[in-house]
């Protein structure tokens, strides 16, 4: 048997082993192989598999990536959160998944509010939903962008295990941010938000996910930190909204940040937000490393 191996060795590397092309001499004397190099990654479009049942999302992901920061569209659950038919975002959650075939993640959506009516608490995915056209919004690799029918632009890019985001809000409005901790697609048994002003940080968890109806549920932490203060905020467990409070934990929950501009809001020039996120399956600490 070992016999066989060697000759079987010594055919294979007779009948390629010496194949040559035209090119360059290797350090050998041989002719070697050259190909030029080519930016391929402009042919990548990330918006392709996201119509019908393409169970494609377009949101910025690293290879292996943790996080996949994405639009989640609607009316409804969709599949992988966004369906090119759909003419409306409910908001932008931190976990996707390509080719599944079944609804999963959705966690921790961020919906960014440029409005001055009274916030109330969302009675599902769709209660903040706002319009968009796909002549406003880019998706290649490693960026995602939309303009928002209400002026609203929303930018995001992602690393391994972290996401970047750039919310720009209009001028003239309040810069209003809701964090859902219980926007997975399937419910939450038990979700919490934590605020930190003095950080300008929000940490959160959620318990849910049953993945492709299984029962099993997990657990999922995330925190964020963004580049401006609070001027006001509130948090909501369940059916009551808590004004001025840091804390909810109960089946549902999330937060209504209002961020301060300081002489830009009087301006009334456009006010742009940035924040960083992660997330993790061990704990919010694990997120912030």
């Amino acid at each position: 048997m070992e016999t066989m191996k060697i000759i079987l060795v010594l055919l294979l590397f007779s009948v390629f082993g010496r194949s040559t092309v035209s090119g360059s001499k290797n350090s050998e004397g041989e002719n070697a192989i050259s190909y030029p190099v080519q930016n391929l990654v402009q042919y990548a479009k990330p918006i392709c598999g996201t119509g019908k049942d393409g169970n494609t999302f377009p949101g910025p992901v690293m290879p292996f990536g943790m996080i996949q920061w994405s639009p989640d569209t609607g009316p409804g659950r969709v599949i992988a959160g966004y369906n090119y038919r759909n003419s409306a975002i409910q908001g932008f959650s931190l976990d996707h998944l390509s080719g599944a075939g079944c609804f999963y993640g959705g966690n921790f959506s961020f919906t960014p509010i440029a409005s001055d009516s009274t916030l109330v608490i969302p009675k599902n995915n769709d209660s903040y939903a706002t319009g968009f056209s796909h002549s406003n919004e880019k998706a290649t690799p490693g960026y995602y962008a939309v303009t928002l029918n209400n002026g609203m632009t929303v930018e995001l890019t992602s690393t391994t295990r972290s996401g970047f985001g750039r919310f720009t809000f209009p001028a003239g409005h309040p810069a209003t941010m809701m964090i859902n901790s219980s926007s997975n697609v399937w419910g939450t048994s038990h979700s919490a938000i934590h605020l930190n002003p003095s950080e300008r940080s929000i940490s959160g968890s959620a318990v849910g996910g049953r993945f492709c109806r299984k029962t099993e549920e997990s657990a999922i932490y995330f925190y964020a930190v963004f580049d401006h203060p609070f001027s006001s905020y509130s948090t909501w467990v369940n059916n009551a909204l808590n004004n001025n409070q840091t804390d909810g934990e109960g089946i549902t929950s999330g937060t209504f940040i209002t961020f301060d501009f300081g002489k830009s809001s009087a301006l009334k020039t456009p006010s742009e937000l940035l924040v960083k996120v992660a997330i993790s399956y061990v704990s919010v600490a694990n997120a912030k490393a």
